[in-house]
């Protein structure tokens, strides 16, 4: 089950890496928005920063991309739920586009 949600982040996060040229900021901001949630999930459930670190890397992922967001889930919001750092990313991240 870990191994299946990661799988859902790592392809949610390659969709936004590799079509950025063709979507939009604001569906950008609602993919991340569900990454964080699900890495935020496998956190929850007891994964490791670095176990989510090299199953994304060893995905293809861009590093610098990895390492924010786990920063972010692992880190900054370690103490905050999946679907409230969702919306706090969401929120911040639409607000930035005005």
């Amino acid at each position: 089950m870990k191994h299946t949600i990661i799988a859902a982040a790592a392809i949610a996060m390659a969709s936004f890496t590799t079509t950025a040229a063709q979507a939009s900021p604001l569906s950008d901001c609602y993919t991340m928005g569900d990454s964080i949630n699900m890495l935020a999930t496998v956190r929850d459930r007891g994964v490791t920063a670095g176990v989510v670190y090299e199953f994304l890397t060893g995905d293809g992922l861009d590093e610098e991309v990895v390492l924010t967001m786990i920063e972010l889930v692992y880190v900054t919001g370690s103490s905050i739920s999946p679907d409230e750092l969702e919306s706090m990313y969401v929120t911040s991240c639409v607000n930035g586009l005005t």
